[in-house]
């Protein structure tokens, strides 16, 4: 399937899903009158939370770019970060990568091998991250061996491992046999970045239980330590993998499915979920697009967003790798 045969599913997939779910959370007159007592002091938390996650998101891609002598400004990184999201919840395929590999590649020149192994280096240390504190949470909080993370240690044991084994294949140069990946450059061998970057996701994965807590609490459900956290810990596990584009429906149905357990109406599961959605395209959308056009727009030129997408080919990124 091509790529543009394969957006088109993914996006009538995506509305269908989207038009499904409005239809039935709303297929109860009550829907209503719980939106009209929503709390609208916990909305601007959450979205608090989102602006906080994408700060410490930003600096796990700034650290090792100030390593390397790249210095961006806090505007840059920042709105860098945000506009590269916002596009990763429209365009398949994490295509806000391409937005913040044209930026650094035009106006700082870094090699785009480089560029795809600080994004590796990134996504490694994430994972190492986030199933570490998975497995900490299965394991040692108290009232989690009964619930459904328990059994998904599995899973969590997966993310450690992978993230590590990617971390050691990075430091061989057997690496080179992919051609848009160079060796890990010694910046990134640095414990402080590796520690920082850690840490960075660390407060993103912290941030995950705090934000279902205040969706659930803005319609008035009151959730405690375990259901927030098993709740959240299915949530971070389905947001690795972009089944579509900011997996917009599939994320809402395995969250009606969860809260079940607790004697949570499907309905108001999928609304606290929508809620949260909300909040981050509150926060992304006017601070994506702000970013578009005081960072990334002096820069595009006349590329049109296809024209991006054809630089990041596989074509063009393996010559680009030999220059």
């Amino acid at each position: 399937m091509s790529r543009r045969n394969s957006f088109i599913v993914r996006l009538v997939l995506m509305i269908g899903l989207v038009v499904g779910l409005i239809m039935f959370i709303f297929r109860k007159g009550d829907t209503f009158e719980v939106l009209s007592h929503t709390n609208l002091s916990i909305i601007l938390g959450i979205f608090a939370t989102y602006a906080l996650n994408y700060i410490f998101l930003g600096l796990v891609y700034n650290f090792p770019l100030k390593k390397m002598d790249i210095s961006l400004s806090f505007n840059q990184w920042f709105g860098l970060t945000n506009l590269s999201n916002l596009f990763n919840l429209i365009l398949p395929a994490k295509g806000g990568t391409a937005i913040r590999w044209l930026y650094l590649w035009e106006v700082h020149k870094l090699p785009t091998r480089n560029f795809f192994s600080i994004n590796l280096f990134g996504t490694a240390v994430g994972m190492i991250t986030m199933g570490y504190l998975g497995l900490l949470v299965s394991y040692f909080v108290p009232g989690m061996t009964s619930s459904i993370v328990s059994d998904m240690d599995a899973a969590f044991w997966v993310l450690f491992l992978t993230g590590s084994s990617i971390i050691v294949f990075m430091s061989r140069n057997s690496i080179k046999k992919f051609k848009i990946f160079s060796p890990l450059p010694d910046e990134l061998k640095d414990w402080k970045i590796f520690s920082s970057t850690a840490l960075c996701f660390a407060g993103i994965t912290l941030l995950y239980p705090v934000r279902t807590y205040l969706s659930y609490h803005s319609l008035g459900i009151q959730i405690g330590l375990v259901e927030g956290i098993e709740i959240s810990m299915i949530a971070l596990l389905i947001s690795i993998v972009p089944i579509l584009p900011g997996n917009i429906g599939v994320k809402e149905l395995a969250m009606a499915y969860i809260a079940k357990r607790y004697g949570i109406s499907a309905e108001m599961a999928i609304l606290a979920s929508l809620i949260e959605r909300a909040g981050l395209y509150l926060f992304l959308l006017p601070f994506g697009f702000l970013a578009y056009f005081s960072v990334f727009l002096n820069i595009k030129g006349k590329r049109s967003l296809s024209d991006i997408a054809g630089l990041m080919s596989k074509s063009q990124l393996s010559r680009e790798a030999h220059e």
